[in-house]
């Protein structure tokens, strides 16, 4: 997957995020987000709301600096879904 296929994907997850709707986390794909949003963790590395625990896994990552790179995230190998009428 090249970088612009990775920013245009985070753009669309933003822009879903934004208007609330409902989705697992971009990262792990494990866990649902809880609602509001705002409840969830503000991830490092995108402009994306993960879960906790991905939140805790990149703070400790970063303070060993070693990141995730995004291209291993969960929402990178799983097919996007279909776009709404």
């Amino acid at each position: 997957m090249t970088r612009d296929e990775i920013a245009r994907r985070l753009l669309d997850l933003k822009a879903r995020q934004d208007a609330g709707e409902q989705m697992i986390c971009p990262r792990c794909g494990r866990n649902i987000l809880k609602a509001p949003l705002t409840h969830n963790a503000l991830s490092r590395h995108a402009d994306l709301y993960v879960c906790d625990e991905c939140g805790m896994t990149e703070a400790m990552l970063d303070m060993m600096r070693n990141p995730l790179p995004q291209e291993q995230w969960a929402v990178f190998h799983i097919p996007p879904p279909p776009p709404q009428k």
